[in-house]
């Protein structure tokens, strides 16, 4: 789980294309990070269940995408209150 709270909603979509494919050296070897991606804005008043809910839906949605092969970045609706 990444928590980017400085990350408006708009940008999220190239923070996430940023670090997929980043390869990272471990124990001699070099290591391509690939990973499902799932993600939302918190809402005012929410929970931190609610949200983590809302959030594990869209990796779910995600997760189902790319064993059809149409994944994509999931773009959920931005709130007013980004814009």
């Amino acid at each position: 789980m990444a928590l980017l709270p400085e990350c408006r909603a708009e940008e999220v979509r190239h923070v996430l294309a940023r670090i997929e494919g980043f390869e990272f050296d471990c124990n001699d070897q070099k290591i391509r990070l690939h990973f499902s991606r799932g993600w939302t804005d918190y809402r005012a008043g929410e929970s931190s269940q609610e949200l983590l809910l809302r959030a594990d839906k869209e990796l779910y949605a995600d997760k189902r995408a790319g064993k059809q092969g149409n994944r994509e970045i999931p773009r959920p609706a931005v709130p007013e209150s980004v814009l």
